[in-house]
Order: structure tokens, then sequence, then C-alpha cells
């Protein structure tokens, strides 16, 4: 502390000699010196505070900086993670930012493959729309030509029609087409109570056709289709051998204005090589009883005035009976049908030449019909 004292005592000194002349330091000396030695038990007094506080700063100073390079390490560390971590993003950026820049030239092709679908889509709504209003021109013109071609469809198959029935209500004389030969005219009734598309295959009403005919007559047909006409045997053939068939007789006598009618539901000839044999003929239907008035035609081949093919065997039943038709025999027994033999309003002795069906009743009119089975209208 003395060293300390000098020091401040030789620098009080040193600055009041640089400022006073020398006759003025001798005079001032004492008030000075006293001054400084008052000055100097002050800072003698005071520095061991001033220590001891220096002491106590430096301390606090030391425990900041030990403190402050623990913090500075931790965040050494921290911005070495942080660091670490930067670099990871920067990283992981970079390739986001490769993909979005590959995204984004992928948007940029794919919007401009939208701008061009776009107009592509527009110029195709504009040839939709031209095709929808051209479709429901076409639409109409398409409904002509369906109902043009069903009209074709129908006149086709009229043409090609092998019965009447194809030709549905339509009743008058039409073209059948048939395998086995040529096509040939037929009359068509659909006006009766048993529905359309019956063929009439023989009819009798005034006499006007004469029946006793040979075997090529009957063989072709012959009479007036509109009239009094037996259709030919070959094409009845051809007829009920190309389907199955059944068959009507619609008869009135003369003792009565009543039509009635008989139905078999088969009905079926065979070939001139078989004689036009009658191989079948069904069940009868008819309004009351119904007996078989044909029971003794069916298995007989036919017979004509110049082809002797019945069961009486001395005398041929068509020159007997003045006509053609599938006899057994010419006698008067019963059931006895004969529908082409000769038009005569009165039977005298039993005479057999008349035209008959189940007794010996003469009709005055008489009408045999066919019509396809499977394709019939009830």
């Amino acid at each position: 502390m003395n060293i300390l004292f000098r020091i401040v005592l030789l620098f009080l000194l040193a600055k009041h000699c640089q400022q006073t002349p020398i006759v003025e330091t001798t005079e001032s000396f004492d008030e000075e010196f006293v001054e400084t030695t008052t000055q100097a038990h002050i800072v003698e007094k005071t520095k061991d505070e001033i220590i001891a506080d220096l002491h106590n700063k430096l301390n606090n100073m030391r425990r900041h900086v030990a403190a402050f390079k623990s913090k500075s390490k931790a965040d050494a560390e921290k911005v070495l993670s942080l660091s670490d971590l930067i670099v990871a993003y920067e990283s992981q950026i970079d390739s986001k930012t490769a993909i979005i820049e590959k995204q984004e030239e992928h948007i940029k092709k794919l919007n401009s493959s939208v701008n061009s679908y776009r107009s592509i889509f527009m110029q195709k709504e504009l040839e939709i729309t031209d095709l929808q209003i051209k479709t429901k021109s076409d639409a109409s013109n398409i409904k002509d030509y369906l109902k043009q071609i069903s009209n074709y469809r129908d006149q086709l198959k009229l043409s090609q029609a092998s019965s009447c029935v194809p030709f549905g209500n339509s009743t008058g004389i039409k073209l059948l087409h048939l395998p086995g030969g040529e096509p040939f005219y037929a009359p068509c009734e659909s006006r009766l109570k048993q529905g359309f598309g019956w063929t009439v295959i023989q009819r009798r009403l005034d006499g006007s056709v004469n029946f006793y005919r040979d075997w090529n007559d009957y063989r072709k047909g012959f009479g007036d289709l509109s009239g009094e006409f037996f259709i030919g045997l070959d094409k009845l053939h051809r007829m009920t051998s190309n389907e199955p068939h059944e068959f009507l007789i619609y008869y009135q006598r003369f003792t009565n204005d009543i039509s009635r009618y008989y139905r078999f539901d088969t009905f079926l000839i065979g070939n001139e090589t078989e004689e036009y044999l009658l191989k079948e003929i069904g069940n009868p239907a008819c309004e009351s009883y119904c007996d078989n008035p044909m029971i003794r035609n069916v298995g007989m081949k036919f017979t004509t005035y110049d082809r002797d093919n019945d069961n009486f065997f001395w005398q041929n039943c068509a020159k007997e009976c003045k006509g053609a038709w599938w006899f057994d025999s010419c006698s008067g027994s019963k059931p006895f049908t004969h529908l082409n033999g000769r038009y005569e309003d009165t039977i005298t002795n039993r005479n057999v030449r008349g035209i008959f069906f189940k007794d010996f009743q003469p009709l005055k009119y008489v009408q045999m019909m066919i019509r396809p089975i499977n394709s019939a209208i009830n």
C-alpha cells in the first residue's frame, strides 16, 4: 500500500511541477501536500473496497464468461445440428424443386394437350351437331326405308307363300309356291268362323262344270277358280306333303238353307306313283254329333273312269257314280261320301250319281278346303 501511496504522491508532484512556476512552488507546497495527504488517506481507505468489488466483478465476469462459453458451445452444437438439418432440407428442396420443375413441364405439356383436345372436342361437337341434324333426317329416311323394306318383305313373303295363311284376312285367288313344280293359283278363303288362311281345293255350286273326267284332268286340275273347280291331285299332294294340313268341308243341302261343316284335324294324300292314295283323314269336328263320313275312304287310291282303283271288283265306281273319288265301293251303304258326283237336286231309285256327304241327300253347295296346321289361326 505504501508503494501505491508513493505512486499517487509522485503523480501529483509531477503534475504540479508542470503547471506551477518554481517561485510559486515553495509557497503553495504545504497546502497541496496537506490536500494530497488527505486524498491519499481517502484512496487508501477505499482501495480495499475497490479491489474487493473488482474481485467480485471479475468473478462475476468469469462466471458470465463460463456460462457464455457453455451456452456458446451448446449454441454451436445446435447451429451445427441445424446446419446439418438445413443441408438435408436444402437437399430435399433441391430434389423437390427438380420434381416440381418436371411436374411443371409435364403440366405445360398436359395443358398443351388439353388445349389441343379442347380444340378437337369443339370441332367434334360441331361435327356431332351436324351429325345429329343429319341423323334426324336419316332417321326419317330410315323409317321410310324400313317401311318400304317391310312392304317388300311382305311382298316377298307373299310372292313365296306356300299356303293362304300369309295372306291373312285377304280372300281371293292367290299365287302359291310349292316344292316339286311350278307356282299355281288357288282361291283363299278367310271369311269363315274357323279363321283365315284356308286354301279352297274344290267347289260345287251350280253344275256349270263337268266333273266326270279322266285321270289326267284330275291330276292337273280343271274348272273356274272363281266358280266350280278341282285344284288337281298333283297340287293337292304337293301342298299336303309339304307340311301337315287340316281339312274342312262346308256344305248345304237342297232341303234347307243351313250351311254346315265338318273339320278334320289331318289330311294327306300320296303322289301319282301311289295313285294319290288318301293316307290320312283325321278326327272330325262339327256342330253336333260327329261320326266320320269319310272313314271308308281312308287308305283308298283315287279312281277315275279310266283308272279303276276301288274295291268294287266287277265295276268301276267312277263310271257308276259319274265322277271320281277315293272310292271303297260304289254301293249304297252308309256312310257314303262322293263330292265329285253329278250335280242333281233329286235322287231316284237310290241313284248314287249325285253329290253326297254322309248319306244320300244330294248337296246344293259344297266346298273343300285345307290349311297348314302349324300356322292355323282358330
